[in-house]
């Protein structure tokens, strides 16, 4: 179609509308001035006019339009629920995502291509474009949110047709923008939502199990303890619930069968001893009850990597007192983590010190602080005289001068309280102001007495001889009866007791205690009966006590494979999509903190550096964040020349996990989906009434009138030509009239 038009800008209509006029009146009255005849004049100003019409007709700017219309099909979207909901298996037998991948990869697709202008975009907590066959879909989405994703498709198609909308979803929304208010948006802005239901709406019985606490740092013939909350949900569920501990090769490490809980849970712990070194994942399950679909939060996976360390203990002692023959006895043969010295300073100089078989006796007592660090994670101070340390006095003092630096540059101290004047004398002098207690206070006890982890709160970890506290409590309250105990006071700040006991008023007073200092870790012991600990259970708690206050002495030093390196992460169980804090601390070979200006890096399992960047207020310190990506067990390396294939200095292991949004309930949420296109003008149907849907969206109530156009300018010359014409016609019969 053609159609001519005039450009009506206000500079044309002002000269039409003022000089137009003006220039008829002119021609009108110059035409009476000789007085020709009527007929004359009405035909010369008629000609006038002419000519002024063409003036005027120029001036207006005219143009020829040429459109085009054509027929275009409507838009329209296909959304597609991408989150881990969708895993659940409750579609004859499939899960909701290979049903949903099937649906598009089928000839309904194909349908609505035929019809529409499809777009196809995947959402969970992000909204992204995707094939529309669905090949993109993944299950991975931690979260669901439908309105932001309508909202984001707004944004999507700003400034073009809005389309309708098809949502495959199991209406399970539990994040983001609000979903009524936004089906309210959509009804007025004209578009209809249409959805398709996947799922089952019955709530099927589900049980989940997540990760509370799982292993830290393990050294081999460690015991890996581990604690996790099992939630149970739905219908149909059994009276009882099994959960089992599977190493790598799915051989049973650890069970136990509890009474099914409910929505809130409870917490099962389980522990396997750990009897080789290497990273290895195991894995905690708990058996699926009948009819159970949703399995993949039944198992957590666990990342163990023991370490082939040996922990390095110096023991120095006075006299050959009964704990010092029992504890002597456990350092050397019970535990093959140990690699320990004997120094007991009674002896002549004829009596061989003791030793872990395979190592060199000591021959004279360590008395230069670099020695020690390099030597020894943990010194025990027995009930030994600072003036009798060694046949040169000299020599015992340059020692515990030393043994304060080793402290202070990340070394694990014990002082073990006797009744001699050697544990006094050691407590009160130098190294008195390391102690984690006040000594003044409570006396010693008159009667006997049972050893507790204190009434409140959690028990220390070194006096947790069960991963239930009050399991914990009761096992401490079965020990045998101490008879001796040293004087002991508060606690000083930043302390925490490992044991307590209780006098007659009810009052606790610490027992065993420890505190950091500064980099170091001080403990003190104020009994020297723990071999009575053996009587009535036995030896494997008194093992596991000794063993856990060894460790936990000798934590900042296990950070590293030499002291000099550490490196942490803030949390054990990172949420995928959360960012983890790495940090490392890095002394040099003098044991000063290490200056890195730009930073150093560290290794992830794919081999991805991560730089830390030093941390101004803290020297040696360096510190970044981690983006968490995947879930599962991983893991950090720190390198000793700062490449991928260089000698690991220090790892630390964490295990993502999938937030829990996605697992607390999984059941179709039918009712929602359905609000939604009832409020938009849309059709909600099942997946199995998928095509039913494609009789409803035919494509006709949606088809768009798309025009294009074009304008050009008309050709001057035709209107030349009526312009020259008219003015010669006009003279000429001016000079035929004798008006010229």
């Amino acid at each position: 179609m053609t159609e001519l038009l005039f450009y009506l800008s206000p500079p044309a209509w002002v000269m039409a509308l003022l000089v137009l006029p003006t220039l008829a009146l002119f021609a009108f009255a110059a035409y009476r001035l000789p007085h020709p005849s009527l007929g004359a004049r009405r035909v010369l100003i008629g000609l006038r006019l002419a000519l002024l019409a063409l003036v005027a007709i120029l001036i207006l700017g005219p143009h020829w339009r040429h459109s085009t219309t054509q027929d275009e099909p409507a838009p329209l979207a296909i959304l597609a629920d991408d989150s881990a909901s969708m895993h659940r298996a409750d579609v004859e037998g499939q899960t909701r995502l290979s049903a949903l991948k099937q649906l598009l990869a089928s000839s309904w697709q194909s349908t609505l291509a035929e019809r529409y202008d499809l777009s196809a975009y995947r959402f969970a907590d992000d909204f992204q474009a995707m094939p529309l066959n669905g090949s993109a879909l993944t299950g991975k989405g931690t979260a669901t949110s439908i309105g932001q994703a309508l909202d984001s498709m707004l944004t999507e198609f700003r400034g073009r047709s809005q389309p309708d909308v098809v949502l495959l979803s199991d209406g399970r929304s539990n994040s983001g923008t609000e979903l009524t208010p936004m089906a309210a948006r959509l009804a007025a802005e004209g578009i209809r939502v249409h959805s398709v239901a996947i799922g089952q709406s019955q709530a099927a019985p589900d049980f989940t199990l997540e990760p509370v606490r799982l292993p830290g740092r393990l050294l081999v013939d460690d015991d890996a303890q581990m604690t996790f909350r099992l939630r149970a949900r739905g219908e149909a569920l059994p009276t009882q619930a099994q959960v089992q501990l599977l190493d790598e090769n799915g051989r049973v490490l650890d069970s136990t069968t509890l009474p099914t809980p409910n929505a809130s849970g409870t917490l099962v712990h389980l522990q396997a001893r750990v009897l080789e070194a290497g990273a290895r994942v195991w894995l905690a399950k708990v058996t699926p009850a009948a009819k159970e679909t949703a399995l993949a939060d039944n198992i957590v996976s666990v990342a163990i990597d023991p370490q082939a360390i040996r922990i390095r203990v110096l023991y120095v002692e006075g006299n050959p007192r009964w704990e010092y023959r029992y504890l002597k006895n456990r350092l050397l043969r019970a535990n093959r983590n140990l690699d320990t010295h004997i120094w007991l300073s009674s002896a002549s100089r004829d009596f061989p010190q003791e030793c872990t078989s395979g190592l060199t006796p000591l021959t004279r007592l360590p008395t230069e602080a670099t020695n020690l660090l390099d030597h020894w994670d943990v010194i025990l101070l027995g009930d030994a005289h600072p003036e009798t340390l060694s046949a040169d006095p000299a020599d015992g003092e340059r020692f515990l001068s030393a043994v304060e630096t080793f402290v202070k540059k990340g070394g694990g101290l014990l002082f073990l309280a006797g009744p001699g004047a050697g544990s006094t004398a050691l407590q009160t002098g130098a190294l008195g102001d390391l102690l984690p207690i006040q000594l003044d206070g409570h006396p010693a006890p008159t009667a006997p007495f049972r050893a507790q982890p204190a009434a409140a709160g959690i028990p220390h970890p070194v006096s947790s001889l069960a991963l239930d506290p009050e399991q914990t409590r009761q096992i401490w309250g079965e020990q045998a009866p101490l008879w001796w105990a040293a004087p002991s006071g508060a606690l000083r700040p930043g302390a925490r007791s490992w044991l307590v006991r209780t006098d007659a008023m009810g009052k606790e007073s610490p027992v065993a205690a420890s505190h950091r200092v500064p980099d170091g870790w001080v403990g003190w012991l104020g009994v020297d009966e723990t071999w009575r600990w053996r009587f009535p259970q036995g030896e494997r708690q008194l093992e596991r006590f000794w063993r856990s206050a060894i460790r936990h002495l000798a934590s900042t030093r296990l950070r590293g494979t030499d002291g000099r390196a550490q490196l942490q992460v803030d949390t054990q169980e990172p949420e995928v999509g959360s960012f983890l804090t790495v940090e490392a601390r890095l002394l040099d070979p003098s044991w000063e903190p290490l200056q890195a200006p730009d930073g150093i890096p560290v290794f992830h399992d794919d081999l991805e550096a991560l730089l830390l960047q030093p941390v101004l207020d803290d020297p040696g310190v360096f510190r970044g964040q981690l983006r968490i990506m995947s879930p599962g067990p991983q893991s950090l390396r720190l390198t000793l020349n700062q490449t991928p294939s260089g000698e690991t200095l220090a790892s630390a292991a964490y295990t993502a996990t999938l937030t829990s949004l996605e697992n607390h309930n999984t059941a179709l949420h039918a009712a929602a989906l359905q609000e939604l296109s009832q409020i938009t003008g849309g059709t909600s149907v099942t997946l199995a009434q998928a095509d039913a849907l494609l009789l409803r969206l035919d494509g006709k109530e949606r088809i768009q009138h798309v025009t294009s156009r074009e304008d050009s300018p008309p050709s001057p010359w035709p209107l030349l030509f009526v312009f020259l014409l008219l003015a010669t016609l006009e003279w000429a019969l001016r000079r035929r009239w004798d008006l010229c």
